[in-house]
């Protein structure tokens, strides 16, 4: 993936609510709440949708054309430097 070069922008991630009370996030987010959502309920079970500011420092890369495609426009994060996570399911 090609280096991010841009400004910061809000993200969201479909996760498992038990991960998320372990303060555990994973690196790949979206701009899209609704592809979020969708990737909250994958495994059968009812997951949560957060929210984080991302700055420009804390993301990896950006979307390419492959995650156009499918419609996730996923961003990689480094779970690191992420100051604030809000839940918004």
């Amino acid at each position: 993936m090609p280096p991010f070069d841009g400004l910061a922008t809000v993200l969201f991630r479909g996760q498992s609510k038990s991960r998320y009370d372990e303060g555990v996030f994973g690196i790949a987010w979206t701009s899209d709440r609704a592809v979020a959502a969708r990737f909250a309920n994958l495994r059968g079970t009812k997951g949560i949708v957060l929210k984080i500011e991302a700055t420009a420092e804390s993301i990896v890369a950006g979307p390419t054309s492959q995650s156009f495609r499918p419609g996730e426009f996923e961003y990689l994060v480094d779970p690191r430097m992420i100051e604030s996570v809000e839940r918004v399911d």
